[in-house]
């Protein structure tokens, strides 16, 4: 995959398919890009028929008085767990065991939109964006595209907006031919019409409002017995650097070497050790935290670098 920047009059300023000295950071090199949909299929077809249990929505999660947790879905009680992984996302419900943190407000908002079968539909775009990712910077705002293996372009045209933003635009009830017209027009004008023609031309069906939120960078809790968080739960961020995704996926392996080592030796045992589990947890989430602080303050200096202020640097 590769990255190329616009700037709003079509000039192209970072061109990392053509230009070796025109890259992304060292640092992100680590970072090998695989398509979610692939991604997602090839970790679900690894694992065991009905590992997956799908049509469960967790509505909270109580410790009960034995020192175990029931688990409260819209289909009913699962009760008695010893041990809770919280991998349910931004609004987790498991995380509200271990602090009372939520996300707050990044200042970004605008149109999620995607675009399907792009290379038939609209070969000039898709030739524009390239095979990877196109981002086109104007100040305060920006139009961030990227092709999925599917030939789909999932596309976010963002800026700065105040947090009551999302409402005033639901509240007018616009229709979906209306909704990405009125966005280009209000707040992308002056960007060149093929960035524009990005979002008009997406899929009717496929657009919606979105506002980015994030946890407190910095945030750290007490470990609790039975309970850890992975992913958006423990550490949601906006998607500015990449990293979300990659840092998610580290901590379930991370959590599960401890647990692994940790419940192996009980298999022969009638019970396992509660407390060795959590000293496992404790060591993953102290772990976790650091690495995590120094992924959100990295996401938010490029939030910062994408959507900068003023006119071009």
């Amino acid at each position: 995959e590769v990255l190329n920047i616009y700037m709003p009059d079509e000039e192209l300023i970072m061109d990392e398919g053509n230009r070796a000295d025109q890259a992304r950071p060292k640092e992100m090199h680590g970072c090998p890009e695989l398509d979610r949909i692939s991604l997602g299929s090839i970790l679900l077809d690894s694992l065991q028929q009905n590992t997956v249990r799908w049509g469960y929505r967790l509505k909270k999660v109580i410790k009960t008085d034995n020192a175990k947790y029931d688990l409260h879905f819209d289909a009913g009680i699962e009760p008695q767990f010893d041990i809770v992984i919280g991998a349910d996302g931004a609004w987790s419900k498991v995380r509200k065991l271990v602090t009372d943190a939520v996300p707050v407000y990044s200042g970004i908002s605008g149109l999620d939109t995607r675009t399907t079968n792009i290379d038939v539909r609209e070969p000039a775009i898709a030739g524009w964006i390239g095979h990877g990712m196109c981002l086109t910077l104007g100040s305060n705002r920006g139009i961030l595209s990227q092709k999925n293996s599917n030939n789909e372009v999932r596309t976010y045209a963002f800026m700065r907006a105040s947090i009551e933003w999302k409402s005033k635009v639901d509240i007018q009830q616009l229709s979906p031919k209306e909704l990405p017209e009125k966005h280009v027009s209000g707040h992308f004008y002056e960007f060149s019409q093929i960035s524009k023609d990005i979002i008009l031309k997406a899929d009717r069906d496929a657009v919606i409002t979105r506002q980015m939120w994030m946890l407190p960078v910095g945030l750290t809790w007490k470990t609790k017995p039975g309970v850890a968080l992975i992913g958006d739960a423990a550490h949601v961020m906006t998607p500015f650097a990449g990293f979300g995704v990659n840092v998610g996926m580290q901590d379930a392996v991370e959590v599960a070497d401890e647990l692994i080592a940790l419940l192996e030796p009980s298999k022969t045992q009638s019970h396992f050790d509660i407390n060795g589990v959590s000293a496992g947890i404790f060591k993953y989430e102290k772990q976790m935290l650091e690495k995590s602080d120094k992924y959100q303050k990295q996401t938010l200096m490029y939030l910062n670098i994408i959507l900068f202020s003023g006119k071009r640097w």
